[in-house]
């Protein structure tokens, strides 16, 4: 779908699948200027804290979690300050303000916002919800830690 899309409007795109490891070794390039490569597809999983994910936008991240290569000094300077608020209604209107800039930016192209489908046998319970993609991530140890089999009880009247 994707391809055909992007035919319509005049770009040929040619797909390689990879591993991350393969892929991001391609996005960045051997000399780590992110100069190689035009477009690529995949997703992120991040904590609900934006910390993290906001972090990887940053100059400092290059050639580590940096996989647009994208790199602002303005943004730069709201995410080291966006870390010491301490009203959380504060640190978010400056997360707002890192989020459009990120955004006017074209750091990334945002085309899937995927959902996550689960089941689960009715003789385990514990799964614990999470804001990250289904309940067993790795990010949260919560199911892994609360997940049991459940106690069958027997009526013996």
């Amino acid at each position: 779908i994707i391809k055909t899309d992007y035919e319509k409007i005049g770009i040929k795109l040619t797909e390689r699948k990879m591993d991350p490891g393969a892929a991001y070794s391609a996005i960045k390039g051997s000399n780590g200027k992110y100069v190689n490569y035009d477009i690529a597809m995949w997703a992120w999983q991040p904590p609900v804290d934006p910390n993290f994910i906001l972090g990887v936008m940053t100059c400092n991240e290059w050639d580590n979690n940096s996989d647009s290569g994208y790199c602002n000094p303005n943004y730069d300077k709201l995410f080291s300050d966006q870390s010491g608020f301490l009203s959380p209604k504060a640190r978010h209107k400056l997360i707002n303000k890192m989020q459009n800039i990120a955004y006017n930016s074209r750091a990334y192209i945002v085309i899937d916002y995927p959902k996550t489908l689960e089941a689960h046998s009715s003789k385990w319970v514990g799964f614990v919800p999470s804001p990250l993609i289904g309940s067993v991530n790795n990010l949260s140890p919560l199911t892994l830690i609360n997940v049991h089999k459940r106690k069958i009880i027997y009526d013996k009247r």
